[in-house]
């Protein structure tokens, strides 16, 4: 079986690592050969190829933000289409597996004609085919009705104009004239979306969740981390990661906002920041908070390093599907402290797997992180519940068998 996945990248972002973890899971346990075709090429891996070239990408950057951005067309049309279609890659496939299509580099109505290449699964990161625009919707229902009169165009991606109906629309007709098979999510939180929206009925939908290298992830001693990692022993370090920690809807500013001196010191607290920072929210770090900075990280080894050297890892997001950073966290026994939004509440269980605080309640978000930081044996508890669970649900192996079955399912389901 042959099966090619499309993605805006390889290994940069959440949806990027998990479409590139299905490829490695596929690999090293079915008979499945699988590819990456995606927008933004990083990683040196044979089985991954970037849709343009250094030039064409930049040229077609250059028209996505004179016309793209500026018109109705925002996603709908593109001059790389023909090379997506044309790719190898497309070459006598079994079945084509949709992640993250927005993004600048993919024309959404292209669904229709893969679809006649070969049957299609489609993976949900975000809210993004559900909507007319927005990754997430937050607390906006719109996308149930229509995306009539859109109240926040300026969620990403971002809109110049209200035309979030038409892409509604577009979508809808689009996905009913395509051979779309199965759905995959890997939250109950999306899965109940999807049955929600007029765009997917009587479709298929099935929970899988996104895999992790849990041999790479995995707890090691905290003293030693420390050290090698210029870090204070004696403190109590919490750390923050996001792939963007400017991105509003990981909370960052709103967190360091919640924070007074007094908590700071009371808890002896040291923060570690990983993520690449755009915007330079590293500068709203309290003068009373002593923090390192390790920008942003691709490598599954030195992310291990700075997990392990937390006694908790903080994630105050708005709005999620199902953090790749909760799950790395908890496969290396550091527990986590969420709010409770999205698909967090499935995998952070208060007093069995972290801290699972009330959504936008950083009063409640900060009990948890000195309960936690007090009590070395639920700390202990919490650590090995932790790992327990990731082996359980987010291996390799487990991955592999489910996205197998599925693409059997879609190609038989003719």
């Amino acid at each position: 079986m042959k099966t090619v996945i499309i993605n805006s990248s390889d290994i940069i972002g959440g949806a990027a690592i998990a479409g590139h973890h299905i490829c490695q899971s596929l690999y090293k346990y079915s008979d499945v050969e699988a590819y990456i075709l995606c927008g933004d090429k990083t990683s040196n891996d044979h089985w991954v190829s970037s849709i343009l070239s250094k030039k064409l990408k930049l040229l077609e950057r250059i028209f996505n933000i004179i016309f793209i951005q500026t018109t109705i067309s925002q996603d709908y049309w593109l001059p790389s289409r023909s090379k997506i279609l044309n790719h190898p890659y497309l070459k006598d496939l079994d079945i084509i597996n949709l992640h993250n299509v927005h993004g600048g580099y993919f024309s959404y109505p292209l669904i229709k004609k893969l679809s006649m290449i070969a049957p299609i699964v489609l993976t949900f990161h975000d809210m993004w085919y559900l909507t007319g625009h927005c990754g997430n919707s937050y607390d906006c229902d719109n996308w149930k009705t229509g995306c009539i009169t859109c109240p926040h165009p300026d969620l990403y991606p971002k809109i110049s104009y209200d035309n979030a109906h038409f892409h509604w629309k577009q979508k809808k007709d689009i996905y009913k004239q395509s051979r779309l098979k199965v759905v995959t999510c890997p939250s109950k939180w999306m899965q109940n979306k999807i049955k929600e929206s007029p765009l997917f009925e009587n479709i298929k939908v099935c929970q899988i969740f996104n895999s992790i290298d849990t041999d790479t992830l995995r707890p090691i001693d905290k003293i030693i981390i420390r050290e090698v990692l210029d870090l204070p022993k004696g403190k109590n370090i919490i750390c923050f990661g996001a792939s963007d920690i400017s991105d509003p809807g990981k909370g960052f500013n709103l967190f360091l906002e919640s924070l007074s001196k007094d908590f700071i010191v009371n808890n002896d607290i040291f923060l570690v920041v990983m993520g690449i920072d755009p915007r330079n929210n590293i500068s709203n770090i309290p003068d009373y908070l002593p923090y390192k900075y390790f920008g942003f990280i691709n490598n599954d080894i030195f992310k291990s390093l700075v997990y392990n050297s937390a006694d908790v890892f903080i994630f105050p997001t708005q709005a999620d599907n199902m953090p790749n950073m909760l799950v790395e966290t908890m496969s290396c026994g550091v527990a986590p402290i969420t709010f409770d939004v999205g698909g967090c509440g499935e995998i952070v269980v208060n007093g069995q797997t972290g801290y699972l605080a009330v959504k936008n309640d950083y009063r409640d978000f900060n009990n948890g992180i000195s309960t936690i930081l007090h009590d070395e044996q639920l700390r202990k508890r919490l650590s090995e519940n932790c790992r327990k669970f990731a082996l359980e649900n987010f291996t390799f192996k487990v991955c592999a068998e489910k996205y197998s079955q599925v693409y059997k399912e879609a190609i038989n389901n003719k």
